[in-house]
């Protein structure tokens, strides 16, 4: 499974997300798709992360339940 960061340039400022399909990928800087710097400040972004199957809205997670 690969791993998705989002990277800014040290340069021109850009964001950009870059995937990682191993780990020797990881260890050397991307380079930006602008101006071809360097992109060493990795932005803190949100886990994958999803519920699925219908149990949540079973089991009255998805609502306040009433007394």
């Amino acid at each position: 499974m690969a791993k998705i960061y989002d990277y800014e340039c040290d340069i021109c400022g850009t964001i950009q997300e870059v995937w990682f399909f191993n780990k020797s990928e990881e260890k050397r800087p991307p380079k930006c798709v602008e101006c071809g710097a360097g992109m060493h400040n990795r932005l803190p972004s949100a886990p994958p992360f999803s519920l699925k199957g219908d149990g949540w809205e079973k089991d009255g997670y998805s609502s306040k339940k009433k007394n």
